[in-house]
């Protein structure tokens, strides 16, 4: 389903403004007034999107890899030249320089694991077990490798295997 002009505009411009603080700030300590004041919105368009900060940043790392997706489906290695390959790749890294640095950090990355053990153990406390499904076709080297990363995270936030 694609997305209205003005959804899109108006999530871009709170996670640029994420983005912004986030260099001089912990995600912590972002809280959703200074997001507003500093994307030029009202807290009411920002929970109309978001429930915290930390649904932002996932719905920034969803998007940053969405475009990563579909970078990858206008390339086939067979017909496209290598230097096309890097040009289009390394212009992906560019353009979205400032939030993977931010989305790969391990300040982002560790607050995030603890929003989620959070969010894990009161699912806990309501009787609900939260429960990562891994379906495994052949045994390909990199997905044993992403099914190895991927038991590993849900362990550490409290998702039962």
């Amino acid at each position: 389903m694609k997305q209205d002009l003005r959804v899109a505009v108006t999530k871009r411009m709170i996670q640029e403004a994420l983005i912004r603080l986030l260099e001089n700030k912990s995600i912590d300590r972002i809280k959703v007034n200074e997001l507003c004041e500093e994307s030029g919105i009202n807290r009411a368009t920002f929970y109309d999107h978001y429930r915290d900060v930390f649904d932002l940043v996932q719905d920034l790392e969803r998007d940053v890899l969405m475009l990563l997706e579909e970078l990858m489906t206008r390339v086939s290695p067979e017909e496209t030249p290598a230097e096309e390959v890097s040009r289009l790749f390394f212009g992906f890294l560019e353009e979205n320089r400032r939030a993977l640095k931010l989305l790969l950090g391990k300040e982002v990355t560790d607050a995030l694991n603890a929003n989620l053990q959070t969010r894990t153990a009161a699912l806990r406390e309501k009787g609900v077990t939260p429960t990562l499904g891994i379906i495994r076709l052949g045994e390909n080297p990199s997905d044993l490798s992403y099914e190895k990363g991927a038991t590993k995270r849900a362990e550490e936030v409290g998702v039962a295997v």
